[in-house]
């Protein structure tokens, strides 16, 4: 385990629904789980890996056991250890105590080096909706796959962390959305990151842009970034 100062914290959807009720935490409950910072103190078990000093972030699962089934169906599906499926982890800000706080335990575990480029404001938000958005791009293997994020019912950052990956990693995307406000949010972007077409879903004629957009031959992939139920169901 190593101490961390925490710097900057963000506020994400999932904080909302914490205080709401909805995801059954117990309170009271410290918020937030997308803490960036720097090592004020180190373990004994974490010496090797980081020193103080060191610019770090912290993902939302900690205390993993190594001997659950979780854990080890994770290992044979992965290859590695990976604390997001141990059935034991404590899940900071949502199940135990998050980052709204001047200090932090952390595990070293779950724990990422922040390069020097990316500041702790950028950071911050890459521990949850930045991890939940580039994922997805190593979950498909056919060449040139084609993803068009984002879909929803309103904007959000998870949208425009998905596009920027995608056109990073060098995807053609199709942005899709339901308000041209947010479309415009993704074509003032640089050049570079700008998604290849834009689509308003609540036209009569998306579907049909679509197929002439793409040579007739469809989406390879769709990325969602709500939780809308009809969205979901349009999308697929």
């Amino acid at each position: 385990m190593s101490s961390l100062s925490n710097t900057r914290r963000r506020i994400c959807h999932s904080d909302i629904q914490v205080l709401r009720g909805e995801l059954d935490s117990p309170l009271p409950l410290i918020s937030s789980h997308e803490p960036v910072g720097t090592v004020v103190q180190v373990g004994e078990e974490s010496a090797s890996k980081w020193k103080v000093g060191d610019r770090v972030g912290i993902l939302s699962f900690k205390n993993a056991w190594d001997t659950c089934a979780g854990y080890r169906r994770s290992r044979k599906r992965y290859g590695t250890l990976d604390p997001r499926f141990c059935d034991h982890r404590e899940t900071g800000g949502i199940k135990n105590d998050g980052c709204f706080a001047a200090y932090m335990v952390a595990d070293s575990a779950t724990t990422i080096a922040l390069p020097d480029s990316v500041s702790f404001e950028q950071g911050a938000p890459f521990l949850c909706a930045g991890a939940r958005r580039y994922s997805p791009y190593f979950t498909g293997k056919e060449p040139g796959l084609r993803f068009r994020p984002p879909f929803g019912e309103r904007s959000t950052r998870q949208d425009h962390f998905s596009k920027q990956f995608a056109k990073a990693l060098g995807y053609r995307t199709v942005a899709i959305d339901n308000r041209d406000a947010s479309l415009q949010l993704t074509d003032d972007m640089p050049t570079e990151l700008q998604s290849d077409h834009l689509i308003n879903s609540t036209h009569d004629d998306a579907c049909e842009k679509i197929l002439e957009r793409t040579g007739g031959e469809g989406l390879a992939a769709v990325i969602n970034c709500t939780d809308s139920i009809a969205v979901n169901a349009w999308s697929s």
